[in-house]
This record gives C-alpha cells, sequence and structure tokens, in this order.
C-alpha cells in the first residue's frame, strides 16, 4: 500500500482533508455559545 499516494487522493478530493472532530465542539453545543457567558 502507497500511504502517501492515498493521502495525496484524499487531500485532494477535500472530503476528508478537514475532518477533525475535537475541533467541532463549540458548533456541536446546541445553544452555539462558548460557555463563559
Amino acid at each position: 500500500l502507497d500511504l502517501d499516494a492515498m493521502r495525496k487522493e484524499r487531500t485532494a478530493w477535500g472530503l476528508f482533508r478537514d475532518r477533525r472532530p475535537d475541533l467541532y465542539g463549540e458548533i456541536l453545543r446546541l445553544d452555539g455559545g462558548a460557555g463563559n457567558s
């Protein structure tokens, strides 16, 4: 398996490029607030 080629293909698609669930915390909140208010 050529992992570098697979990574380049995924990046070119744009579909899987920025899938980082740990960064979605704020948009997953029901009220969209930051929790400081």
